[in-house]
């Protein structure tokens, strides 16, 4: 009896130690519930019911147009209220529960700024009627940081330490970009200014899903481009497009930020009354540089969305680009109905899992000192791609005895699975494709393996460019890949998706093929294809090849086998010239199928 009563006592003190920590748990809720300041208490409902969340905070990572007010929420127990530019301010944290971070990443250089340098807090102004809510986001510089990361706490929307450098912006409570500032030793960075990076400008695309050109421009002009790193509980939930900036100059600038300096207004707008079809004042002067804050999230006035007037001049490849944007099939002028053999292809979607994996390539880049970046490897979609080449193909072989491997007439399934785990020997040669072995992940089991989701296989294609895919679906039928932006190879050449498999015929025959829907990942691709038939003529060529290569495996080894004609479609080159000289409009590059 007295032996088991220290497994009683334990047992005891356990259940005790469980319930406080729920108690405290829920003290916390009700006390983000219960608010005594009848101003707070009206904001507060204000809120929740203008930015309702689910049943819980999500912090599952995934990239691409995440909502915030689904991931974090302000932190109602810490509010400052006071005035400033004449308005009611109401600022407080982001609810601790929930770790939140951010970054900038010059996608040009791969160079990203660390997230731990960055603090978000919540801006509510009073509008006389209800309120406009803000997520104001620092990322400071570690020049001024000196390894005291509780220097960004000093810093408020009212209250603004004398030397602080590095970035304010400011966001919807959805996430969405509204305006932001660089400051260097605590005052504003303007381009065109004494202050800034001889030689910058900055240009929008229209769209903040679009990609920008990386290029070197004629007379020397260099451009960069900048992405938005959302981090939930240290996991990246979203990259997201944010600006371009062109420097005349070598555009080093300094600071961990470079010579970024972000936009006052979102892509495709512009500070300035709207003329109704215009937007004025392109380069907004200054706001205050008040010394006792940061600056109001609107202070110049509206962002107008800037639509230029009719013209029979050539557009800007940032209107085409902004004309495609989400349409990969803009460019075709065929059917709809003969596009939909595409569509399931195109519109495909990698899972969270695979969202997951590629948050686990990592590679860390030192930046002098103690202090590192990171590149994280994420998914190249076809609508942030943004050449007007475009692709879609079908390399299809009708199998009519399949063949036999080691004394063993293989099925279908099987058959799949000997074509993925030897497919370089189904090629011809000009790509190597290789389980992915570098930056802490070897998947080089995974892919050999009767399951190879999730697998990164690494492709050394022939010329500069290498790229490489994730493995973003199986089953026993098919299995898709992916093209993804990793650490290794950086960009893949084209942005889409491409699938191998085979279907059942109605007279006992197997198709084997393989079916892509891709996109050139840069504009300027658009003119290589043109001019060299580089890259697709050499992918036509090598799916060619792999139609050879399952005709002569099958025939060599008991089986029966047929090549049938490709089906490639792409856009009439002359239609886009003729949009790109300015000789048809605009609206000729407008096809969308559901």
């Amino acid at each position: 009896m007295f032996k088991k009563l220290p497994l009683l006592l334990l047992a005891a003190t356990c259940l005790v130690a469980f319930i406080i920590n729920s108690c405290k748990k829920d003290s916390h809720a009700d006390q983000q519930n219960k608010i005594s300041d009848p101003t707070i208490a009206q904001a507060k409902n204000w809120y929740e019911n203008t930015y309702p969340t689910g049943s819980k905070l999500s912090s599952q990572a995934t990239t691409g147009n995440k909502d915030w007010s689904q991931l974090i929420k302000p932190d109602w127990q810490h509010t400052a209220s006071y005035s400033r530019f004449n308005q009611q301010v109401i600022e407080m944290p982001v609810d601790p529960s929930v770790k939140f971070a951010s970054a900038i990443k010059n996608m040009t250089t791969g160079q990203t700024t660390n997230q731990n340098y960055s603090r978000s807090s919540y801006i509510l102004l009073n509008n006389g009627t209800s309120y406009d809510a803000y997520v104001m986001t620092l990322i400071a510089d570690s020049a001024y940081l000196k390894n005291d990361l509780d220097k960004l706490a000093r810093n408020t929307y009212s209250k603004r330490e004398a030397d602080f450098s590095g970035l304010v912006l400011y966001y919807t409570p959805n996430g969405k970009y509204v305006s932001g500032w660089r400051y260097k030793d605590g005052h504003i960075v303007v381009p065109g200014t004494q202050t800034a990076t001889p030689g910058t400008k900055v240009q929008s695309t229209g769209s903040s899903k679009l990609k920008p050109d990386n290029m070197v421009e004629p007379g020397g002009e260099e451009c960069f481009d900048y992405y938005d790193l959302t981090y939930v509980n240290g996991k990246l939930v979203e990259v997201e497009y944010e600006y371009t900036q062109c420097f005349t100059g070598d555009g080093s600038g300094g600071g961990d930020n470079g010579s970024y300096t972000p936009p006052s207004c979102p892509p495709g707008t512009a500070r300035g009354q709207s003329t109704g079809h215009l937007a004025v004042n392109n380069m907004p002067p200054p706001p205050p540089d008040d010394g006792g804050g940061f600056p109001s999230p609107a202070p110049l006035g509206p962002c107008v969305v800037v639509v230029p007037p009719p013209s029979s001049a050539a557009p800007t490849s940032t209107a085409i680009k902004t004309q495609i944007a989400n349409k990969p099939f803009a460019l075709f002028e065929v059917d709809c109905a003969t596009l939909k053999k595409w569509l399931a292809t195109a519109k495909f979607t990698p899972d969270q899992s695979i969202m997951d994996k590629l948050n686990t390539v990592v590679k860390n880049i030192p930046i002098g000192g103690d202090f590192t970046t990171q590149e994280i490897a994420y998914i190249q979609k076809i609508n942030d791609a943004y050449s007007t080449a475009v692709n879609m193909d079908y390399f299809p072989v009708t199998v009519n005895q399949l063949p036999i491997v080691n004394g063993t007439r293989l099925g279908p399934g099987q058959f799949l699975n000997y074509i993925r785990t030897h497919i370089n020997s189904f090629t011809d040669g000009s790509k190597t494709f290789a389980p992915y072995n570098a930056n802490g992940v070897n998947d080089v089991a995974k892919w050999n393996s009767n399951d190879p989701k999730g697998a990164i296989v690494a492709i050394d294609l022939a010329g500069p460019d290498n790229g490489s895919v994730i493995t973003s679906y199986s089953s026993t039928d098919m299995w898709t890949f992916t093209t993804i932006h990793e650490p290794m190879y950086g960009d893949h050449p084209v942005s889409g998706n491409r699938s191998f498999g085979y279907t059942a015929n109605s007279d006992g025959s197997y198709t084997f093929y393989t079916r892509g829907t891709d996109r050139l990942t840069n504009w300027d691709g658009t003119f290589a294809q043109v001019a060299t038939g580089i890259p697709f003529d050499k992918a036509d060529a090598l799916w060619k090849s792999f139609q050879n290569g399952i005709d002569n495996f099958v025939k060599n080894n008991g089986g029966n086998a047929v090549i049938s004609t490709p089906e490639i479609l792409r856009p009439d080159w002359s239609v886009v010239k003729d949009v790109i000289d300015g000789k048809k409009p605009l609206s000729t590059l407008s096809k969308d199928c559901p």
